[in-house]
């Protein structure tokens, strides 16, 4: 069986979880995912760190030194590991 549900009709932790792994390997996803995720308190921005330029995909994420990324913020990961809806 086949399920199709409308990404409007998601909750914002199902479209964290089903999205943050694509969103955070700059693969497509839906053009209001960040602000969305943002006004949910799930990401947040942070400076981009020395950890995160030694990533070999830094440069495919668009991270650059002096530059800004989106992080999971706690409120973000308790979301990620699932439970209440």
């Amino acid at each position: 069986m086949k399920l199709t549900v409308e990404y409007s009709e998601l909750s914002q932790k199902q479209k964290l979880r089903l999205l943050w792994n694509n969103f955070c390997d700059a693969d497509p996803v839906p053009p209001e995912f960040a602000d969305e995720m943002e006004e949910a308190g799930f990401i947040e921005t942070a400076p981009v760190d020395e950890e995160a330029l030694e990533s070999p995909f830094a440069y495919e994420r668009g991270l650059e030194p002096g530059g800004s990324m989106y992080v999971l913020t706690p409120a973000g990961r308790q979301a990620l590991k699932g439970g209440d809806e």
